[in-house]
C-alpha cells in the first residue's frame, strides 16, 4: 500500500513539472547592434549570463527571445550575448537565455 501511495505521488509531480523544449541556438545576439560584431577582439567578457523573462498574461510566444535579450543587456550592461542557446517553458509565456555576456570596449 505505502508502495502505490509513494508511485502515485511521484507520477503527480513529474505531471506538473514544466517542460523545457529548446528553440534556438545562436553564436552571437544582441538587441543593441545589427548583425554579430565586426571585431570580437575589441569585446571584454562580462562572464555566463541566464536571464529569464516571463510575460505577464498570455498572448502566444512571439517577442519572447528579444525581450529575454533586452533584459540580460539591461540588468548586466552587456552588448552581445555569444553561444546563446534559447529554452521555452512550455505552456507558460516564458524564455530563458544562457550563454556568454560581452561588452563593446570604449
Amino acid at each position: 500500500m505505502k508502495t502505490s501511495i509513494f508511485i502515485l505521488l511521484v507520477f503527480s509531480m513529474v505531471g506538473c513539472a514544466s517542460r523545457s523544449v529548446k528553440v534556438l541556438d545562436a553564436p552571437w545576439t544582441s538587441m543593441k547592434h545589427n548583425g554579430p560584431p565586426s571585431n570580437a577582439k575589441s569585446l571584454v567578457r562580462i562572464g555566463d549570463i541566464e536571464e529569464r523573462y516571463c510575460m505577464e498574461s498570455w498572448s502566444g510566444s512571439f517577442g519572447l527571445m528579444d525581450e529575454a535579450v533586452k533584459q540580460a543587456e539591461a540588468r548586466r550592461n552587456i552588448d552581445y550575448i555569444r553561444n546563446a542557446s534559447f529554452v521555452r517553458e512550455e505552456g507558460r509565456p516564458c524564455v530563458t537565455v544562457v550563454g556568454e555576456g560581452y561588452r563593446a570596449s570604449p
